[in-house]
C-alpha cells in the first residue's frame, strides 16, 4: 500500500476541535514509496496542546484500544484507546494567504535513562521527552484518507518541529511515522521501525505510526504540541508504549549524525529495525536482539528484557549494521561475554561494537536492563575494561578497551592513554583501509591495528603502546593482517578443568598449491562453537585461474578416535567463495574454480563443534591445481 492508499482506521471518540488523542493505526507506507507495509495497530496513548483562534477546550476522557492487527493490506479494530488533551485559544501568528494557515507541529517522544548505581534499571523517575527528530510526517486528509500534497515528503528538524501549509476549512489528520530519511551533504540514512508481532521471520510487517484524531484547519495558524509517552504508569507498562520506536528511531540517527562528523561523507544503505512488546528472548521469538543482513531485531518483552531505551544495546547492534555495509565484519556471531576467550574474529566484531556505542553515545559505561520491571542487567565501563579474563586478541573486553582508548579524547594518565585518533581517521580505518587489505584474511583486531598504523603513522608507537597494554602483539613495533609473530595464544589461561588450549596459534597457517598437506588441530577447551581454537584459519594464493582441488582429512592426531566430519568454507575478503560442508565422515573434498588472488579458509569439525564434550579434532589439508 503506498502513500496514496487509503488507510485501514480505528474507530474513535470524536473530540472538539483540535482536542486531538493519538493513536498507533494501520495506514500506508512513507509518502510517495512503493513499499506495502502498513503502520502498526499497536495501541497507544499520548497527549496534545493546540492553539489557535477558536477558543478553548479540553479533553482527558477519551478512550479505546486496539484489539489486533494485520499485515500485507489487512484491517485492524478499535474498542479504545485512552488519551488526554488540551487546547489554548490564543493564535499564534497570521496566516499565510487569504486561503490557507500555517500547521507547526513540535513532537516528542518520552525517553527513558537506565543507571547502574546500585542496581542496573531503567529511571522511569528521570524519564525526559526529546524532540522526535527528522521523523516522517504526513497530512491526510479526513474524507478522503489520502496523503494531502504539501510539495514534498514532510520531515521534522532537529528540533521536532515541522510546518505545512493548510487549506483553510479542509480537515486533516497528522500522521507521525517511526521513519527517518535524510540525505545531506555529509552523508544519508533511512530508516524505519516495523511491528515484527513477536516473529523472526522477515514478512512484510507494518510500520509504526501515530495518527490523531480530525483537525479542521482554522483561519490563523496553528501551534500543536504532541508528545509520545512510554506507556509506563508507575509499575508496569500499562498504557500503549508508544515512545518506544521513536526512542530506537533516534538512537539509529545519532550513530550515522556520530559517523558524518568526518570529512568522509556517509551513505548507509536502508536499514529495518525490528521492534514489538511481544520480541521475547527465546526460541519461539527473536531470542536476543541482533543485527543480521540488513536488519535489526530489538527485544521488547516488558519485565524480562526490553531494549528500546537501552541506547548502548541499540549502537551496539547498529554498528554490526554500519561494519557490514561499509567495513567488514567476518564473525559468525552466537554467544559471547567479556569473559570468554572467542574466536578472533568474533572478539572484534563484538568489541567494536560496544566500543562504538561508548564513543557515540560519548558515555563509557555500557549499561543493559532486563529483569522484573526493568531493573535488573549489567554494566561495563569502556574505559576501565579490566578483572575479565586475560587480554589479548581472543578477548571482547581488550578489544573494547584497546578501539576505546584510540578514539576517545580524554587522555587517561592510568593506561598511558593519550592518543586521540579523530572521526575522519576513524573513517579510513574501517571504511578505506580495511576494505582494501589483502583478500587473503578475515577481518581481525590486527587487521584493525594494521589498517590504524597505516592511517596513523605518525602516532604508531602509541598505538603500539596500547595494543601492546592489552597483551595484543605483545614485545612488536607493528602487526600485519595475518598477526605474524604473535605470542599470546592464551597459554595463561586455563578452564574449568585446568587444561588450556594448545592449537590457538599461528593465528593463520600459509596453504600452498600442488605442495605437502598442512597439518592443523582445533579444540573445545574454551567452548564452542565460535571460541578460541574451534576454527583455524588458513590463506592461500592463486596466481593462476582455473579449477582447484580442496581436501581436507582427519588424521591420526586427534585425541579419540571418534569420526569427524571435517568442513571448511572458503572467502575472499568477506566474501563467500566456497561452502563445503557435507557429513560425509573423516573427509571434506571439492573441486572450485578460482580467479587469481589471495584467499583465506576456516577449517572445523563439526561434529566437536555441536557436542559439549571437550576435545581435539586434527585434520591434513592439501590444496591442488587441475
Amino acid at each position: 500500500m503506498n502513500a496514496n492508499t487509503t488507510p485501514t482506521t480505528f474507530q474513535t471518540l470524536q473530540l472538539s476541535l483540535l482536542m486531538i488523542t493519538l493513536f498507533l493505526s494501520a495506514c500506508g507506507g512513507g509518502s510517495g514509496g512503493a513499499d506495502s507495509e502498513l503502520a502498526s495497530s499497536s495501541t497507544a496513548d499520548t497527549s496534545g496542546s493546540g492553539s489557535s483562534p477558536g477558543g478553548t477546550g479540553s479533553s482527558s476522557g477519551a478512550s479505546g484500544s486496539s484489539s489486533g492487527s494485520t499485515s500485507s493490506g489487512g484491517t485492524s479494530n478499535s474498542s479504545g484507546s485512552s488519551g488526554s488533551s488540551s487546547g489554548s485559544g490564543a493564535s499564534s501568528g497570521s496566516s499565510s494567504s487569504s486561503e490557507k494557515s500555517v500547521l507547526r507541529l513540535l513532537i516528542s517522544y518520552e525517553d527513558i535513562d537506565s543507571n547502574c548505581t546500585g542496581q542496573c534499571r531503567l529511571d522511569y523517575g528521570n524519564s525526559s521527552y526529546k524532540p522526535a527528530r527528522f521523523v516522517e510526517v504526513q497530512i491526510l486528509d479526513q474524507s478522503s484518507g489520502q496523503v494531502v500534497d504539501t510539495e514534498g515528503p514532510l520531515f521534522t528538524d532537529a528540533e521536532g518541529k515541522v510546518a505545512v501549509n493548510l487549506q483553510i476549512g479542509q480537515s486533516v489528520r497528522i500522521r507521525v511515522v517511526a521513519s527517518s530519511k535524510v540525505d545531506t551533504d555529509r552523508g544519508s540514512w533511512d530508516v524505519s521501525v516495523l511491528d515484527n508481532q513477536g516473529s523472526a521471520t522477515l514478512a512484510n510487517y507494518e510500520l509504526y505510526s501515530v495518527l490523531t484524531q480530525e483537525i479542521e484547519v482554522v483561519a490563523g495558524d496553528i501551534d500543536l504540541d504532541l508528545q509520545f509517552s512510554s506507556g509506563w504508569t508507575g509499575e508496569a507498562y500499562s498504557e500503549p508504549r508508544l515512545s518506544a520506536p521513536f526512542a530506537i528511531l533516534d538512537s539509529m540517527i545519532a550513530s550515522a549524525e556520530y559517523f558524518t562528523q568526518g570529512d568522509k561523507r556517509i551513505d548507509l544503505p536502508r536499514l529495518k529495525v525490528f521492534w514489538s512488546t511481544e520480541n521475547r528472548p527465546d526460541q519461539n521469538s527473536i531470542g536476543t536482539s541482533f543485527y543480521s543482513d540488513g536488519n535489526l531485531w530489538i527485544l521488547g518483552d516488558e519485565n524480562v528484557d526490553t531494549d528500546e531505551f537501552d541506547d548502548h544495546i541499540l549502537v551496539h547492534e547498529w554498528a554490526h549494521f554500519l561494519l557490514d555495509a561499509l567495513s567488514r565484519d567476518d564473525s559468525m556471531g552466537g554467544d559471547h561475554g567479556f569473559d570468554d576467550l572467542l574466536d578472533a574474529r568474533v572478539a572484534y566484531s563484538e568489541g567494536l561494537a560496544t566500543a562504538l556505542a561508548c564513543l557515540v553515545l560519548q558515555d563509557e559505561v555500557y549499561r543493559d536492563t532486563s529483569g522484573p520491571t526493568q531493573s535488573g542487567g549489567f554494566d561495563f565501563n569502556c574505559e576501565q575494561n579490566g578483572g575479565f579474563v586475560p587480554p589479548g586478541w581472543f578477548s571482547e573486553s581488550a578489544v573494547i578497551g584497546l578501539i576505546y582508548d584510540i578514539f576517545d579524547e580524554v587522555a587517561d594518565a592510568s593506561d598511558g592513554d593519550d592518543l586521540y585518533l579523530n572521526i575522519t581517521q576513524m573513517q579510513e580505518i574501517l571504511f578505506q583501509n580495511m576494505v582494501a587489505q589483502s583478500k587473503g584474511s578475515a577481518a581481525t583486531i590486527f587487521s584493525f591495528l594494521a589498517a590504524s598504523l597505516e592511517v596513523a603513522s605518525d602516532s604508531a608507537a602509541e598505538v603500539m603502546d596500547l595494543a601492546n597494554a592489552k597483551n595484543i602483539g605483545t614485545g612488536l613495533n607493528a602487526v600485519d593482517v595475518l598477526a605474524t609473530n604473535e605470542s599470546n595464544g592464551a597459554q595463561d589461561y586455563k578452564n574449568a578443568q585446568g587444561v588450556e588450549t594448545q592449537y590457538s596459534l599461528p593465528l593463520y597457517t600459509e596453504l600452498r598449491v600442488n605442495a605437502e598437506p598442512v597439518d592443523l588441530c582445533q579444540d573445545t577447551v574454551h567452548g564452542q562453537p565460535n571460541k578460541i581454537s574451534n576454527r583455524r584459519l588458513l590463506f592461500f594464493r592463486i596466481e593462476n585461474s582455473g579449477t582447484y582441488k580442496l581436501i581436507v582429512n582427519a588424521n591420526d592426531a586427534s585425541e579419540d578416535a571418534r569420526e569427524q566430519d571435517p568442513d571448511f568454507v572458503v572467502y575472499s575478503a568477506s566474501n563467500l567463495v566456497f561452502a563445503a560442508e557435507s557429513s560425509v565422515p573423516n573427509k571434506e573434498e571439492t573441486e572450485i574454480g578460482f580467479d587469481a588472488g589471495n584467499f583465506w579458509m576456516e577449517v572445523y569439525d563439526f561434529r566437536r563443534l555441536d557436542s559439549d564434550e571437550i576435545g581435539v579434532s586434527c585434520q591434513s589439508i592439501t590444496l591442488a591445481s587441475i
